[in-house]
């Protein structure tokens, strides 16, 4: 399938650790210009004061995110996490993609529950908050949440999914930053030594020694100048989809079914859009039109009978974007590797979530779940960096999977690891100890199969 390569420069840039100072100049025209400047630029220099020196920083709060930061800091290192909404919680809360897929097969053979650990202490969270949903849409065998037996897919409260994050993080002593923008890396070189972040605070610095890209488009890393895969052609590519919260109608309704049942809420997949997510001005047209279309369904729906009481709860804080950067790490995951069920010595997550939009159709594996190996979480030419979530790397099949957000908190759990033992051993991330990370993963009770 074709995919584009490609990485981001940035040019130059100082960080200083001394007072906020910005100069900027206008290059190419004259200053009274408005929208004929198009294709020129201003040039900046910046001094950024750095505010904060940690041994790991986690960029972005969803699912992955936190759970990286949660083991992170677990294994000993001090670890601040950044996310740019007032919440925790990602595409899960701000994205009201309220279900969790992927702890097992979703059909046989499933015997064996694939995302284990932290990410399963998060779960219990959520049901001891009694934020589980009472119903999904997926067929799946029963198991009982409860006891920590997981089924496929987990439906949720994202309110009580925004405090089980905040309660995690607080347990294990993670440093918050909210409202803030990861807008660059700072760097050595090629190593990644913290980043920058703008908020209302102003453009700020937080040092690390080792820093987890969990900004699912893997920004950090690409502006880094990691080389990176493209979104598969416009057949494959997943597209985005706007999340709602409907109420007000009767419990026998149609509409009453078909979504993640919260109460008296159904939690709905909205209006879908393509084009590339990563296009501030495609995402623009993306958030007024599927807002539009919805709220014109949401009224024919309310003219028809028995419906006159339906309401638009709530949408989506904004649209759910799936799939925009792979970066290229020391291992591509392949769609084989995948297929068959690779097995691979440095393994630190499995993902056993199906392929959904496989060719256009959803692609059941025949096995219990593929290895995600360490390799594919350390990207290439960049030190000082690893990968979580969906931006780790693969193949547009693979990671159609494990971008689901389960196998994303394995794979988070993996990183947090990683990045302590690398900071604390003031060792590359590419250079670490893999035995002596799944050492730690297994006592944490991670799921890694022939290693336990």
């Amino acid at each position: 399938m074709p995919e584009t390569v490609g990485h981001l420069g940035l040019g130059r840039r100082e960080f200083l650790g001394s007072a906020l100072g910005v100069g900027v100049t206008f290059v190419g025209g004259t200053s009274g210009a408005s929208a004929q400047t198009s294709g020129k630029s201003y040039r900046e220099q910046l001094e950024t004061p750095i505010v904060g020196r940690y041994q790991v920083v986690v960029a972005g709060g969803g699912p992955s995110g936190v759970i990286a930061a949660a083991a992170a800091a677990r294994s000993g290192a001090s670890t601040m996490l950044i996310e740019r909404y007032p919440f925790l919680g990602g595409n899960g809360t701000a994205g009201l993609m309220t279900c969790y897929n992927g702890f097992r097969n979703q059909r046989p053979p499933e015997a064996l529950q694939t995302v284990k650990g932290i990410p399963a202490e998060y779960i219990a969270e959520l049901v001891r908050l009694d934020g589980i949903a009472e119903e999904d849409p997926y067929p799946k065998s029963k198991h009982d949440v409860k006891t920590g037996d997981l089924p496929y897919c987990i439906g949720f409260d994202p309110e009580a999914a925004k405090i089980a994050s905040l309660n995690l993080l607080r347990k294990e002593g993670v440093t918050l930053r909210l409202h803030s923008w990861v807008v660059a890396p700072m760097l050595d070189g090629s190593r990644v030594t913290g980043v920058i972040v703008e908020s209302k605070s102003g453009r700020q610095a937080l040092a690390a020694d080792v820093v987890i890209d969990a900004t699912g488009d893997g920004d950090i890393a690409a502006r880094a100048g990691a080389p990176f895969m493209g979104p598969a052609d416009k057949g494959d590519r997943m597209g985005m989809s706007l999340m709602y919260i409907l109420g007000g109608l009767p419990s026998d309704a149609r509409e009453a079914s078909g979504g993640i049942r919260l109460g008296q809420r159904v939690v709905k997949w909205g209006p879908g859009f393509g084009g590339d997510g990563l296009d501030v001005e495609n995402l623009t047209h993306a958030e007024v039109e599927t807002r539009l279309k919805l709220w014109d369904q949401i009224r024919q729906l309310r003219k028809s009978p028995g419906n006159e009481s339906a309401r638009l709860f709530q949408v989506a804080t904004g649209i759910g974007v799936r799939e925009t950067r792979r970066i290229l790490g020391e291992y591509v995951v392949t769609e084989q590797d995948a297929i068959k069920g690779t097995r691979f010595p440095d393994v630190v997550a499995i993902s056993s979530n199906p392929m959904p939009s496989y060719h256009g159709q959803r692609y059941f594996f025949s096995h219990e779940g593929f290895d995600i190996p360490y390799r594919s979480l350390v990207p290439q030419k960049i030190d000082g960096l690893v990968l979580t979530g969906r931006c780790i790397s693969c193949e547009q099949g693979p990671f159609q999977s494990a971008r689901s957000m389960a196998p994303a908190m394995a794979v988070g759990h993996a990183s947090g690891c990683a990045a302590a033992l690398a900071a604390k051993g003031n060792v590359a991330p590419r250079k670490l100890d893999v035995a002596a990370l799944q050492k730690l993963l297994l006592s944490q009770s991670a799921e890694l199969r022939s290693k336990a």
